[in-house]
This record gives C-alpha cells, structure tokens and sequence, in this order.
C-alpha cells in the first residue's frame, strides 16, 4: 500500500511537472485545417484564431448559412483562404465526401480538429430516441469516421495532426447530461487508445494526438442563461470566453500537446472525484455544486427551416430568433383568416419575435401583429 501510494504521488508531480514546462510552439503557417462545426460559437472563433496563425480553413458545418459566414469573415478579418463545406456528420457518406473535397481543394489536409457538437439537456429517458442518435453520432463517431477517412492521406504522407475537442464534463459525474457526458468520456479515450495504435504502427512521432476537453463555455446566451450553479461553483467554475478558450487551443496545437484541460484545476478535482462513493459525489453535487441544465433544442434543428412548430418551440424555450418568422406568420395568418385553429398558443410568446425585429432595427410586419396581437 505504501509502495502504491508513492507511485501514485510520483505519477502525479511528473504529469504537474509536464503540465507546467513550457514547449516550443511550431508555425502553423500555410497549413490547411478541416475543422468541424465551423458554424457555432466555439466553431467560429476557433477559426479566426487558427487563420490568424496563418492557417487555411475547410469550414465543415450541418448548418449551410453559419458556415459561410464563418467562411466568410475568415477572409474578410484574416485574409486567410477559407472555404465552406455542407456536411451532416451523422452521415459516413457526408463525411467521406467532405474528406475527398478538402483534400481536392487545398490539395493535403495537415490538421484535423474535430469541434462539432451536439448537447441535450436532461437524463437520459428525457433525451429523444432522434436525438440519442445525434448526440452519439456527432460527439463521438463522427471523429471516428474523420479519422477513419484521413488517416490512408495522413499515412501516405507520414505527416498529420488529429485534434478532437472533448470536455471535461466526461470526467465529472454530473446529473442532466448523462449522454453527453458518455460521449466526452468515449471521444477522450478513443483519442488515447489512437495514439497507442500511431505508436504501436511507428507513426507515434508522425502524426499527432491532441484532445482538448475544456468545461462550459458562453459559446450562446440561452446555455448561459440556463444553466444552474451554486454560488461558490459560480466563483470556481465561471463560464468559460470562447475567445480566449481558442487562443489557447490554438497555442497548445502549436505545441501538439497531448490532453489539454481548461480549466487545468477542474480536471485535477475530477481525479479526486472519481475516488469517491457515488453517494458522496452526489451529496457534493447537489448541496455545493448545485447544478442543473435545462433541456435544449439541438443546434441542427435550430438552423432547419423555420415552420409553426420550430417557431413554437424555440419562442417556448426562449432562444434567439436567427430566422425572420415573417413567412411562418404569413402562413398562420392565413389559417386564422380561414377561421382554422393554430397549431399553437402564440400569443404569450410575443416578446422573443419583439426582440427579433428590435435587434435587426425593422418594424414588425402585418402579418406577425395578426399572430402576435400584443405587438400591434
């Protein structure tokens, strides 16, 4: 037992040891990025931070208008190159597809950073069988399927990086994210087990291995908004800035860092829990750390067409409007004029549409007062 213990005391200064000695950092200079989930909040602050650094990006997203966007303001604010790719990562086709282009495009892919993801809110018999699959297959298989796709191009070239943007809610035992927290906890230890394979194959020193696993972030106001902390988890554990959180992805793939942790003392707490009874981590849980996370509508589905049901729906759970819902009003409008029920209670939801026209300095329109009385 004393022998065991002095092991795991040396183990545990030479990883502090590691943590903490500072490595050369490589140019990243004209090296081409195929990074996921280029459309969301992380997504698109990784790539101005990783254009800045003079990398080219191949933006991948489900969501064709963000993506672009991102795109776009990488040439507008960096004049990088950047180009947009419409991929549904749940597809292996999609996914197979979005390799061959990129490497037709740029004409190598040297990094990979795997980004995109999808979190539902709730245990996991609250979770949709629809959305139990999107969150297993763009968490966690998805990067599989990357990986599975670029490594003959990465082996031919003996040269690649392979990032993969995990979380440190996979380290935690936490309540109301039971799925996602299963599909962080997967994505690291496949990116572990990978690196054993590079090394057994001797291209351990070839092509690297960087998992990034950083808490919460404000990549949205609605998750900020949502989330529920004690107060002295509030002051521990505050809500992480993408933008900064980027600049130092970015610095660690400059160094090929192997497990990156943001915050790193949130990941030392984690080790300890995990020594404890599941009794007294739920006492910690919820008397101290007090947590809870509302449930959420997916990113995919908040960028589908908006219909009456999506409009109910995000207005419900108070998202901001990235849609106008003009044409959807048009259309109720219609059914009112007909004398037809509406599929829904609009009525109370007003002040999210308000909010929408407010925001883009436009008055709001005949047809959504007749939906929305009170805006009239």
């Amino acid at each position: 037992m004393d022998v065991m213990l002095v092991v795991v005391v040396a183990v545990i200064l030479v990883a502090v040891a590691a943590a903490l000695r500072p490595r050369p950092q490589r140019d990243l200079r004209g090296k081409v990025v195929l990074l996921t989930g280029a459309g969301g909040g992380l997504g698109r602050v990784l790539a101005l931070a990783l254009a800045r650094r003079g990398c080219q990006i191949a933006c991948a997203d489900v969501a064709p208008k963000p993506n672009k966007q991102t795109a776009d303001d990488v040439v507008r604010q960096t004049g990088a190159v950047a180009r947009a790719y419409t991929t549904d990562l749940s597809k292996k086709g999609d996914v197979d597809a979005l390799v061959a282009a990129a490497i037709k495009d740029f004409g190598h892919v040297d990094i990979l950073v795997s980004n995109a993801g999808q979190l539902e809110g709730g245990a996991v018999w609250d979770v949709t069988d629809d959305g139990l699959d999107l969150i297993l297959d763009v968490n966690l298989r998805a990067t599989m399927l990357l990986v599975r796709a670029l490594m003959p191009h990465m082996r031919a070239r003996r040269s690649g990086h392979l990032v993969a943007v995990s979380s440190l809610a996979g380290e935690l035992d936490m309540p109301c994210i039971a799925a996602y927290a299963a599909t962080k906890a997967g994505l690291s230890r496949f990116m572990g087990c990978l690196y054993q394979d590079l090394c057994r194959d001797g291209l351990g020193q070839d092509i690297h291995i960087t998992t990034i696993r950083p808490f919460f972030m404000a990549t949205y106001q609605r998750l900020v908004d949502s989330v529920k902390f004690g107060k002295l988890t509030q002051w521990l554990l505050p809500f992480m800035d993408p933008a900064e959180s980027a600049e130092l992805m970015v610095d660690a793939i400059a160094r090929q860092d192997h497990v990156v942790n943001l915050p790193f003392h949130l990941a030392a707490l984690a080790v300890i829990l995990r020594l404890l009874p599941y009794s007294v981590v739920a006492f910690i849980v919820n008397n101290i750390v007090k947590f809870d996370i509302p449930q959420l509508v997916s990113y995919q589905k908040r960028h589908q067409e908006l219909d009456a049901d999506l409009l109910h729906e995000l207005l419900t759970k108070k998202y901001t409007l990235d849609q106008d819902p003009e044409p959807v009003c048009r259309r109720l409008a219609e059914e009112l004029a007909a004398g037809r029920p509406l599929p829904h209670d609009y009525k109370p939801l007003a002040a999210g549409v308000e909010a929408f026209y407010r925001q883009h300095q436009r008055p709001v329109p005949e047809a959504v007062r007749k939906v929305f009385p009170s805006l009239s």
